[in-house]
């Protein structure tokens, strides 16, 4: 779980913080906007729930409570901020200085509390510098294949005519949410449901707090006051999800099947430009 929530979900985070900040520094703060509302509200509700439909996915009180709540936190936050319509670099530090804060509380809890059982034995490995090798390559390969996703797909909704908040909050943000898909469903098959559920919550966490975060401090995001409702509907999206999880001790499929309809129809009528 606590790999999930910091090393896991750093990498799978690299694209979303790589398009946010790019859009800030040329002023498209609409679109680092987007891109982490819907990537987030993607994450719980397609990725998530996909998962679900494959295995029923098992969430302790860590996640739902310490980490759900820190997310929930998080968002509300945000949309508080954007109050007037802009994130300073003020507000931005606030929630930089927040994700280092809950990283530290992280490593000094070590996930104590947490108790998982994996469905197999933990794979042997090499030596650390082997394993270190293998994860700078695999986030090198994430950003990369991320980046040449979201920008192909971003020039064609250009030539179609898209709206750069629909561009934002569906084509990118489903393609920076391609790692954490791959990612979460390799996590499930291989009986890893703490990694898994710790990467997507933590890179939520990581999209709200580091990535608008860095983003906002790189350049202040501005003309975003007609957009503060659909943070709202990403805070309803965790709530909604987190309540569910907690009535049923976890996600079975057909919680899964719930999520992922509900998140379906979203990302369709955000699509539509509805």
């Amino acid at each position: 779980l606590i790999v999930g929530l910091t090393i896991v979900a750093m990498g799978t985070s690299a694209p979303e913080l790589a398009v946010s900040v790019s859009a800030a520094m040329d002023g498209e703060g609409v679109v680092a906007l987007g891109n982490v509302v819907g990537s987030n509200i993607f994450n719980l509700g397609i990725v998530l729930g996909g998962a679900a439909l494959l295995t029923p996915l098992k969430l302790n009180r860590a996640v739902v409570y310490r980490d759900g709540g820190m997310l929930i936190l998080s968002t509300l936050a945000l949309w508080y901020f954007l109050e007037d319509g802009t994130l300073g670099r003020d507000e931005a530090g606030i929630m930089v200085g927040a994700m280092a804060s809950y990283l530290l509380f992280l490593a000094v809890r070590r996930g104590a509390g947490v108790e998982e059982e994996e469905d197999e034995p933990a794979e042997k490995h090499g030596s650390i510098g082997k394993d270190l090798a293998k994860v700078f390559t695999g986030i090198i390969m994430v950003v990369v294949g991320g980046k040449l996703l979201v920008y192909s797909a971003v020039a064609l909704a250009t030539l179609a005519g898209m709206d750069p908040w629909l561009i934002s909050v569906t084509i990118v943000a489903a393609g920076t949410s391609a790692p954490e898909m791959v990612t979460t469903l390799s996590a499930v098959r291989g009986g890893h449901h703490g990694m898994a559920i710790g990467g997507l919550f933590g890179s939520d966490i990581f999209n709200v707090l580091l990535v608008l975060g860095v983003a906002g401090v790189v350049m202040p995001l501005e003309h975003l006051m007609a957009y503060q409702d659909s943070v709202m509907v990403m805070a309803a999206t965790v709530l909604g999800t987190l309540l569910l999880c907690q009535i049923r001790g976890g996600l079975g499929r057909g919680g899964g099947t719930l999520v992922l309809v509900v998140a379906l129809t979203r990302w369709i009528l955000d699509a539509l430009g509805g």
